[in-house]
């Protein structure tokens, strides 16, 4: 495990990072898939909730805003819904609220209501 073979004579040869060898059968190391990163060749690991691991990862990142992280794979936020940085799942925008742009984060009507009673 972790290796690769080109074959013939050819000796085996380290998976790069990112890759995913638990046999050393390939001639060519498949990409660690999408969802799950790879630390070491030999093993795979699903991306932990919150996180994004896309094709050929070796570590695992923060989803950002305006995404939600469903299986380690970032995909946009729903509309009516904000994503939090982070965030595994989407959030429905309040009944008083309203969000600002799609996938951003919650704005409050009232809080605009008063910024704008106070300002007369």
């Amino acid at each position: 495990p972790g290796f690769f073979c080109l074959g013939g004579l050819a000796p085996p040869r380290v998976c790069p990072m990112g890759t995913f060898c638990p046999q050393a059968t390939a001639t060519t190391p498949p990409a660690c898939p999408d969802g799950e990163f790879c630390p070491v060749p030999a093993g795979n690991q699903s991306c932990p909730p919150g996180m994004v691991c896309p094709l050929g990862s070796f570590s695992f990142t923060a989803c950002k805003g305006g995404y939600s992280a469903v299986n380690g794979v970032a995909t946009k936020c729903p509309r009516h819904h904000h994503c939090l940085p982070g965030g595994s799942a989407p959030q429905p925008c309040s009944r008083f609220g309203l969000c600002r742009r799609r996938g951003q984060q919650l704005e409050r009507w009232w809080m605009l209501a008063v910024g704008l009673l106070g300002a007369t």
